[in-house]
């Protein structure tokens, strides 16, 4: 199996935020393939490990390249994020969810009221660390497209299940309620999928908004950059991160 990266400079984090996933990244995945996309010119100074294969590919962004990945690509593959530290092997973890035939699989992340974007968030599986069968998920876009009987509204691209959007609701009260689509929402919804179990969790750790901490921080969420830091001086704490995640997440669940 393949493990695809992104890899682009941040503008709003510093620069290990681009990097740190590759310090372990053999830790996590000793045998699969690692392929490492250069995000344009954006990722000139990228210096890659061995036994990487690195790609350029034109400046893109996060979701327009998942497009890609899904649209063109037969067999199941990874997607992860350049801010992970990776803790023991999870190849057997993803060839089972080739086995059982699973079409998305990632940390489940519930619908929440957001701190930093102060929306309600839909939930989602998270695109840090995602198994994907693009045949899958094609042949179930294909499938829900044809339950809708107006045939003008069936043309309907993948990409608009992956791309992140804001969109506002009101209710019969009059009010407003402001909703936030993340990074491929659209398409768990679509899909479904299997949320990682502990055993998976365990195995890795997300410094979450790591390629864009100063704007989060700037958007209110406080002592982030500082959390950052601690993990990086001391990788091994992070491990067992994704509890203090889900307690962030229930406490804010809508």
């Amino acid at each position: 199996m393949k493990v695809h990266l992104l890899v682009t400079n941040p503008l709003h984090a510093e620069r290990w935020a681009s990097e740190l996933s590759f310090r372990s990244i053999r830790t996590g995945f000793p045998t699969f393939q690692i392929h490492a996309q250069l995000n344009g010119c954006e990722a000139v100074n990228f210096k890659p490990r061995e036994g990487v294969i690195v790609e350029e590919g034109p400046a893109t962004n996060h979701h327009r390249w998942i497009h890609e990945l899904i649209s063109c690509l037969d067999e199941p593959f990874i997607i992860a994020d350049t801010d992970l530290i990776f803790y023991a092997d999870m190849e057997k973890i993803f060839t089972d969810f080739v086995s059982r035939g699973t079409l998305l699989a990632g940390q489940f992340i519930p619908q929440h009221r957001c701190d930093f974007n102060k929306c309600v968030t839909r939930a989602r599986l998270h695109t840090a660390l995602m198994f994907i069968n693009p045949v899958g998920v094609r042949m179930a876009l294909a499938r829900m497209l044809v339950e809708f009987p107006a045939q003008a509204f069936r043309d309907v691209d993948l990409l608009e299940y992956l791309k992140p959007r804001y969109e506002a609701r009101r209710g019969e009260d009059g009010h407003r309620q402001r909703i936030f689509w993340d990074t491929a929402s659209g398409l768990y919804h679509v899909t479904g999928g299997e949320a990682f179990d502990e055993r998976a969790l365990y195995c890795y750790h997300h410094l979450a908004a790591g390629t864009w901490a100063k704007l989060a921080v700037a958007g209110g969420v406080k002592h982030l950059e500082d959390y950052h830091q601690s993990i990086l001086a001391h990788p091994e704490s992070g491990r067992g991160g994704w509890v203090q995640q889900e307690e962030y997440y229930a406490a804010r669940r809508v």
